[in-house]
């Protein structure tokens, strides 16, 4: 899965959970969260550093600042 695919799946994941009245920017704002709290969990993490996962959910956090 590409990280703009990623980004759409979330995207679409939290829709049925927000109001009808939400903007999306709320709602991509509630997936920046998201990927801010992953980002922080594997900084931790030097292997997954190194092993591509913080660059993938990086690049997904582009696409999501982006839609």
């Amino acid at each position: 899965m590409s990280p703009k695919e990623k980004a759409l799946e979330l995207f679409i994941k939290y829709r049925p959970y927000t109001k009808r009245d939400i903007f999306d920017k709320d709602l991509k704002d509630c997936c920046l969260i998201l990927v801010d709290e992953i980002l922080s969990t594997l900084y931790k993490d030097y292997y997954d550093i190194n092993n591509g996962v913080y660059e993938f959910w990086e690049d997904v956090k582009k696409e999501l600042e982006n839609m």
